[in-house]
């Protein structure tokens, strides 16, 4: 969200792509999520959690949300640029959308009220269930659903995209 802010020598003297600063903070903070998830599949694997060859799917789950990652910092790193109160809001945000993300439990836990259907709209809700059911369950994810949240996540990069370049030329003015 910041990475224009905090490389702001750069973002208002050269002439350098300015989504390429966001993207490599991405990625460069990715390593660290793949290091981890890693770490995760070898504890499931000492707890007893007998993999099979949808273990391989896992990749697919780690590039959705690297991609996911990607439009959210576009489209927050285009906005904190001219309104710095939103690193307050979305610390808020992000600790509400913590607490409604079903890490120790699946959605069918919460029965048929209102509490799964606010979950269900929660698109890390929908990340760690593919996670879950190629790791710990052992069966491919529902690929209707995964190809449904690979879908609105490339538009979702694209429109981030265009709202991030239409917004960069006034970028140097606010920073």
């Amino acid at each position: 969200m910041n990475a224009l802010y905090s490389m702001r020598q750069l973002t208002a003297n050269t002439i350098v792509p300015k989504e390429i600063l966001v993207i490599g903070v991405v990625v460069s903070n990715s390593v660290e999520f793949i290091i981890s998830m890693l770490i995760c599949v070898v504890i499931a694997y000492w707890s007893g959690v007998q993999f099979s060859w949808t273990v391989l799917l896992v990749p697919l789950v780690v590039l959705q949300q690297v991609i996911m990652v990607v439009w959210v910092s576009l489209f927050l790193s285009c906005l904190y640029v001219f309104v710095r109160d939103v690193a307050y809001i979305y610390q808020v945000f992000l600790r509400i959308l913590f607490f409604i993300t079903p890490t120790f439990y699946t959605p069918s836990f919460l029965g048929d009220g209102p509490a799964r259907y606010i979950v269900l709209l929660n698109p890390l809700a929908h990340l760690i269930s593919f996670s879950r059911t190629t790791i710990i369950e052992g069966h491919p994810f529902n690929l209707k659903l995964f190809l449904f949240f690979s879908a609105a996540n490339i538009i979702l990069v694209f429109a981030g995209f265009r709202v991030f370049k239409s917004y960069e030329p006034r970028f140097a003015e606010h920073i």
